[in-house]
Formats: C-alpha cells, sequence, structure tokens
C-alpha cells in the first residue's frame, strides 16, 4: 500500500508564493490567434415544447436620434436621465431584424420575411433551411423589415408556402 506524504503548512506556503512567479517566466503552449472582432450570430434556436423555435438575424440598422422615436413624450432631460439608467445611449438606437421560424415536426411557418429575398434566404440557409422547405409565411404587420423578404427580382420567395 502506497502512504501519502505529508505536506507541511510550510510546504503549501511556499508553493502558493512561488505560484505567480512561475506562471510569469513560464512560456504559454498555447498558439496564438488573430483577434476575430465582435460578431453576431445568425440564427438562435430553441425548443419550445414539442416546437423548434428559431429566431433569424437579417439585418440591423442604426438610427440617430431615439428620443424622436422612444421618447417624444418626455423631455430631453428627462429622456437622457432615463437612457443613463439603463445604460443606453441617447444618440442612436440600433435595431435588429429577427424573423423567426417555427417547426412544429410536420410544418415550417416562418413569422415575417425580413427586408430583401437575399437577407432571408441566407439567414435560413446559416439556419439549414431553405425557402423551399417554408409551408406557411405569417406576417405580423405591413412594415418593409416585415415584408421585404415576400419578393424580388426573382419572383416570389417562398414558392411553396401559403
Amino acid at each position: 500500500m502506497l502512504k501519502t506524504p505529508a505536506i507541511s503548512r510550510r510546504a503549501m506556503l511556499a508553493g502558493a508564493a512561488a505560484l505567480p512567479i512561475t506562471a510569469a517566466t513560464s512560456q504559454s503552449t498555447l498558439a496564438a490567434a488573430d483577434m476575430k472582432g465582435v460578431a453576431q450570430t445568425r440564427f438562435n434556436r430553441m425548443k419550445l415544447g414539442n416546437f423548434e423555435v428559431t429566431t433569424l438575424l437579417v439585418g440591423t440598422r442604426t438610427v440617430e436620434g431615439p428620443q424622436n422615436i422612444f421618447g417624444m413624450n418626455v423631455s430631453a432631460e428627462e429622456f437622457a436621465t432615463a437612457s443613463a439608467a439603463a445604460r443606453i445611449p441617447t444618440t442612436a438606437a440600433q435595431f435588429f431584424f429577427t424573423p423567426t421560424v417555427v417547426n412544429t415536426g410536420s410544418e415550417l411557418i416562418l413569422f415575417d420575411t425580413g427586408l430583401n429575398p437575399g437577407a432571408i434566404s441566407s439567414a435560413l440557409e446559416a439556419a439549414g433551411y431553405s425557402t423551399d422547405q417554408v409551408d406557411t409565411v405569417v406576417i405580423t404587420h405591413m412594415h418593409g423589415d416585415h415584408i421585404g423578404g415576400m419578393a424580388g427580382e426573382n419572383g416570389v420567395t417562398f414558392a411553396n408556402a401559403k
């Protein structure tokens, strides 16, 4: 039977004290990698009961003067105070356009079509779907960022959808 040697408190403290020196003087064995910059995923997927829900990022847009959109009923000072409390800028708002796909297991339903056919088609492809697989398109309202991907120069985007 092996006997484990006893470690004294003095040995433990000496080892702990030497650790930062060892770390600072040793060479890293990990390869260096280029910085990639900020990234955005093209899609996010989750389960909801028996359904699979996928949100698709089809575009973003920065709009200056967010008070003209979100704070028309308050003074500039009140808007600045509320924005500071929420840690959001008062100079610009960032909008994200995210149509949603619901896979029921027997049907693929797309809610809104984004800004244009190319953006929705490539986002669907990144998520593992094609435009031909969409069975139903549901339009929530008639803003351009919700209906822009329905059709383009090449005709309707979702030829098999109702």
